[in-house]
């Protein structure tokens, strides 16, 4: 136990405080430092379009980074379906079907998705060169990236996770139907404290200091 209580007069502010009344509390079970993840989600799948406008797509998401942050994990992964069509023996056929259902071969030969993450200052607004970044104009296999703060110390501010990408839908065309779609998928990892009393909330570390 005094182990533990000289570790937590080690931490920053009211953590240090928080945690150190627990351990004086005897009664009490000691509190226990894990890690809480933050998701961000910018996925997409192309439905439905009507319009030439509705072919284009981008979506745009601040994160908050502060000096806790551990880890950053990225899942990219993107579905645009190319090689089926030049490579089916009876391409032309398909690009007839595409065509009657309103899809132009010039349209899928424009489509692509572009990912990025830029690390930004507070406001969010001035933001330095991409720490992630993909393009594809192809179908890309699920890929997983972990960026960790040990390796790459985290700048804090407002961070911005951006995807932009053309597509179509083509689900409604018999037989060779698809969707063009990617799935962008973001984790921020963090330390926090789990007390006793309710084992079931992690709260992050920094909302101690």
């Amino acid at each position: 136990m005094m182990a533990l209580l000289f570790v937590s007069m080690a931490m920053p502010g009211c953590l240090s405080m928080v945690i150190g009344r627990e351990l004086l509390e005897g009664a009490r079970e000691p509190v226990t430092i894990s890690d809480v993840s933050n998701s961000y989600d910018l996925s997409h799948i192309w439905q439905n379009q009507t319009a030439v406008d509705e072919y284009k797509e981008s979506k745009m998401v601040t994160i908050p980074i502060d000096h806790t942050v551990q880890q950053i994990i990225i899942n990219f992964q993107a579905s645009i379906y190319y090689d089926d069509i030049t490579t089916n023996e009876n391409v032309q056929e398909v690009l007839d079907l595409l065509q009657d259902a309103g899809i132009e071969e010039a349209q899928l030969a424009e489509r692509y998705v572009e990912v990025w993450l830029y690390p930004c200052d507070s406001s969010g607004i001035e933001c330095g060169e991409a720490i992630y970044h993909e393009y594809t104009e192809k179908t890309y296999a699920q890929n997983r990236t972990t960026i960790n703060a040990d390796e790459n110390p985290f700048s804090e501010g407002t961070w911005r996770l951006e995807a932009v990408g053309q597509g179509v839908d083509s689900s409604f065309v018999p037989i060779f139907g698809f969707q063009d779609s990617w799935t962008l998928r973001v984790s921020v990892i963090r330390p926090c404290v789990v007390f006793p009393e309710t084992p079931d909330d992690c709260t992050p570390t920094v909302e101690f200091e």
